[in-house]
């Protein structure tokens, strides 16, 4: 479901951007560095990544945001069993609420992680009927690798 709809957050992190130097011939190096090439590789953190299926992307909210949220819009009400959460740094362990809208107004929470809970993913079932899904992260690491989301 995740994959047809819409991901907009509370903040995102500043893209960093990233230089390695490389030795292509490490056992026959040519002189003055002629076999190094650099490379160069842009991290972002938008909210977008957390449904595309990557392990190499992900959404991190900026380290300035104190109450920050994910949300998504399925574009239509939908009938939502279960949404598998997929914290950055789960070893550290995570809190969270989530809430649920039909006209994205109105929220009602729909499941919450009030311990920190050390796991992944995390599981929240039976949200039921909605359009919106927003989900607030109270403690841990404030990014998703992945919000997979299940009928």
């Amino acid at each position: 479901m995740a994959l047809q709809s819409h991901f907009y957050a509370s903040s995102e992190k500043s893209p960093r951007t990233s230089v390695v130097n490389i030795e292509t011939q490490p056992n026959q190096p040519l002189p003055e560095k002629g076999s190094v090439k650099s490379y160069t590789r842009t991290h972002t953190y938008q909210a977008t990544h957390v449904a595309d299926e990557s392990n190499g992307t992900r959404w991190m909210a900026a380290d300035t945001d104190s109450s920050p949220f994910i949300t998504v819009d399925l574009k239509e009400i939908r009938k939502v069993g279960e949404c598998q959460l997929y914290f950055t740094r789960p070893t550290e362990g995570h809190t969270w609420r989530l809430e649920k809208s039909i006209d994205g107004k109105h929220w009602q929470m729909c499941a919450e992680q009030g311990k920190v809970q050390v796991c992944s993913p995390h599981i929240a079932k039976e949200i039921g009927e909605t359009r919106y899904l927003r989900l607030h992260i109270r403690r841990g690491d404030a990014g998703l690798w992945e919000w997979k989301i299940y009928e």
